[in-house]
């Protein structure tokens, strides 16, 4: 050993300054690769909050699409639909007025009730028709 070489048991015998220099060299690529592992984390942080954001957006949109407005179901209907349903609550009111009336006059209230109770039914299935519909209409959004 006369160059002040050491031997490290690898059958190798170099200066100590090369070793060093190599050890040195090894510590800085092991810095430069756990800059990168941070930048990699870094930006696989800035993913996740980004896919986070997408899901949240994702799920808005799917209740959205559930539930497309807070409007009254009413505010669906078309105005001919509002006539069947103000017909329905004419017929009502004419029957409890036929029952009252024809009561007090000591009269049979059946015959006319026989055909206000044709209106009623009449107008409830209309009614009940315009319901589905504006269901129908609030589901697809128009």
């Amino acid at each position: 050993m006369t160059d002040g070489g050491l031997d490290f048991g690898d059958g190798v015998t170099t200066a100590p300054t090369q070793r060093w220099a190599e050890a040195t060299t090894n510590v800085s690529e092991l810095r430069d690769v756990w800059g990168e592992l941070a930048n990699h984390n870094g930006r696989v942080t800035d993913l996740e909050a980004e896919v986070e954001s997408v899901k949240a957006e994702v799920r808005a949109r799917m209740l959205e699409a559930a539930y497309p407005s807070r409007k009254s179901l009413l505010a669906y209907m078309r105005p001919a639909r509002w006539a069947q349903l103000a017909a329905l609550f004419a017929n009502l009111a004419l029957v409890l007025w036929w029952a009252v009336v024809s009561c007090g006059m000591g009269m049979s209230p059946y015959p006319g009730a026989i055909v206000c109770g044709i209106a009623i039914c009449a107008a409830w299935i209309f009614s009940v028709e315009a319901l589905f519909e504006a269901l129908d209409r609030k589901g697809a959004g128009e």
